[in-house]
């Protein structure tokens, strides 16, 4: 993504780590690489900025009404699953909102789940998490029991038009799957 202020290209970029999460963190040679490859399409009298943008942790608190004739485990790893899909980076781009009436559809598709009966998504910052906020994460705030040493804070997203929306200069990245998406069923 970018923006142009009078003869100004600034370009906002994002790489991955060693093991594929996304990193606001680009070395002076990605830049440079990328700055040289673009200055032969400039205009002369233009130069061009490269930045890094923003990445958004999220965590989700998932409760689910599951059909007692169904595994309640298996469900669960089904639904981790389809989500972990949803949420692979590849699929997303720096903007991009995430509608949560298209996470209760992924969940609904999942065999044996009855019901979505409730999404809670927060805001993660602190540790190997991101430091950006959006401006939705004005909820509650805590610091995690388990993680406290490295100063981990959730915030909850409060949903506008029942959207999580991301601002055109950062990423959303759920980063530990595993951990950062909790699944409750009843």
């Amino acid at each position: 993504n970018g923006r142009v202020n009078d003869n100004k290209a600034q370009l906002f970029v994002l790489s991955k780590d060693e093991n594929g999460n996304i990193s606001t963190l680009s070395s002076s040679l990605v830049k440079n690489n990328i700055a040289s490859y673009l200055s032969k399409y400039r205009p002369i009298n233009d130069y061009l900025e490269i930045n890094d943008a923003k990445v958004i942790n999220l965590s989700f608190e998932i409760d689910l009404f599951v059909d007692k004739s169904f595994n309640s485990n298996e469900v669960k790893v089904n639904s981790l699953q389809q989500l972990k899909d949803y949420f692979n980076i590849e699929n997303w781009d720096m903007g991009q909102p995430i509608y949560m009436s298209q996470l209760t559809d992924i969940l609904r598709e999942v065999p044996g789940v009855i019901n979505v009966s409730k999404i809670t998504s927060f805001n993660m910052d602190g540790g190997n998490y991101s430091s950006t906020l959006i401006s939705q994460a004005n909820g509650e705030s805590t610091f995690l029991p388990s993680r406290v040493a490295n100063n981990v804070r959730k915030t909850e997203i409060t949903l506008i038009d029942n959207t999580i929306y991301s601002t055109p200069l950062s990423m959303f990245e759920v980063r530990y799957p595993e951990s950062d998406i909790k699944i409750r069923t009843a």
